[in-house]
């Protein structure tokens, strides 16, 4: 059987990195710096969060309608599209973060 967790967590990396690249200018453009800076914040909060109250893996959809959930409540109004996007930047920071603080060799590739 062929393992593609490799291939899948490059997909997933890779995946993060587009959407940080060519979705955060978008956002951008549309509501200021500082805006834009706290419902950064706040999007890694909530992140951390639904990984809390959510361990176990395969929940994603949960974890996202979460966050989601909690920046709408907290007056960050966007498109579906703008906010999870925001919201898959925060899990792409939170993996690297997690990276960097475990060292782990599977993160590096």
């Amino acid at each position: 059987m062929i393992d593609l967790t490799p291939v899948l967590q490059a997909l997933a990396t890779l995946a993060g990195t587009i959407i940080t690249a060519m979705v955060i200018p978008f956002i951008k453009g549309r509501i200021s710096a500082g805006r834009l800076e706290q419902m950064q914040v706040w999007a890694r909060i909530a992140v951390k969060a639904a990984e809390q109250m959510y361990p176990q893996s395969g929940r994603g959809s949960e974890k996202k309608m979460y966050v989601m959930r909690l920046l709408s409540k907290h007056g960050f109004i966007l498109d579906a599209d703008a906010l999870g996007a925001l919201v898959e930047s925060a899990v792409n920071t939170l993996s690297h973060e997690k990276c960097k603080i475990k060292g782990d060799l599977e993160c590096r590739s």
